[in-house]
């Protein structure tokens, strides 16, 4: 029997009726070890800046152990946690704990939790990606060496609990890029002659301009909606309706995911990311950690067929695998 190990038991539960008899599909709870602790705060130190790792919780002990002796008796075990960097390194720390080589590792990913992409992913498995793992491991002790310590002193600054943790870099880059264009930019006036009607019509002045509806001589603009406004009487003589087509939004990345949720729920986004994450290990949709608005083959196959049988109409246009 082969060992199949996940991150959530919700998936867990899921994946086992895909996978059938021949696999035993277990849950690591999220992450099993987390930096030691030491007094107040948890420290890694210069010079050599080691990182001590330990169970995560007393909880996790009995998880370890379960998965110790699933892994004994299995012919060979798989690690499908969660295809992004804290994925990763988790898979990684199952290794150090079941004493498997990570050059040896079977790792499988996969971006939808179907029966078919599940299969593929567990016949295509691969070794860890240590630069993942590396990735995750220097985030994290950012996150004790800065984020744990400044945390506290901010939370003063700002009068409420607040953590300076895993945003010190994206912080940064959105401060200088700013900065950069704030630099750069140059302003320039921009002038409109508008025509406003009873019941809250508008009609902008277009006739002879080149670039768009606006102009940039504010004593030319003003001549002229002078000019107009004494002498002519404006109304409209016809109107003409015609369908449109939109294109539909792209896929959710992660952020979109966040800012439509927000603003259509009116919710924070931990709970948009738990209610995503939750349909994610249903098998509802594809993984929602992502900056990629592609679409993999199976997953557009499956949203055509929802949509036919639901009666909508469909288009066909092509969408990038992932």
């Amino acid at each position: 029997m082969k060992l199949l190990i996940v991150e959530s038991p919700t998936k867990a539960k899921h994946i086992q009726h895909f996978l059938g008899e021949d696999w035993q599909v277990k849950a690591s709870i999220g992450h099993v070890r987390d930096l030691e602790k030491s007094g107040e705060f948890s420290y890694v130190r210069p010079p050599d800046f080691k990182m001590n790792y330990c169970l995560t919780d007393d909880k996790h002990k009995e998880i370890v152990a379960g998965l110790k002796s699933a892994a004994s008796k299995a012919e060979a075990v798989y690690l499908a946690t969660d295809p992004d960097r804290e994925g990763e390194a988790i898979a990684w720390h199952l290794c150090q704990v079941l004493g498997i080589k990570p050059s040896e590792a079977k790792r499988v990913t996969y971006q939808e939790v179907t029966e078919s992409a599940v299969a593929k992913a567990v016949a295509n498995p691969r070794t860890l990606d240590m630069k993942l793992v590396a990735a995750q491991e220097v985030r994290r002790g950012l996150d004790r060496m800065v984020g744990w310590e400044v945390s506290g002193p901010l939370s003063n600054v700002v009068g409420s609990k607040a953590s300076a943790g895993r945003v010190q870099t994206p912080a940064l880059r959105i401060i200088v890029e700013r900065e950069q264009a704030i630099r750069a930019f140059k302003p320039t006036a921009f002038f409109q002659i508008m025509a406003h009607f009873p019941g809250g019509w508008r009609a902008a002045w277009i006739d002879g301009l080149k670039d768009g509806e606006y102009f940039q001589d504010k004593g030319f603009a003003d001549t002229l909606a002078n000019a107009l406004s004494g002498i002519m009487t404006l109304s409209v003589t016809q109107a003409e309706s015609k369908p449109t087509k939109k294109g539909p939004p792209a896929p959710f990345t992660t952020s979109t995911l966040q800012q439509d949720g927000s603003r259509s729920l009116k919710i924070g986004t931990e709970a948009i990311m738990k209610a995503a994450q939750a349909l994610f290990e249903q098998g509802a949709i594809t993984y929602h950690r992502t900056d990629s608005p592609n679409l993999s083959a199976e997953g557009e196959a499956l949203l055509r067929n929802t949509l036919q049988s639901s009666g909508l109409p469909t288009v066909e246009t092509p969408v990038s695998g992932r």
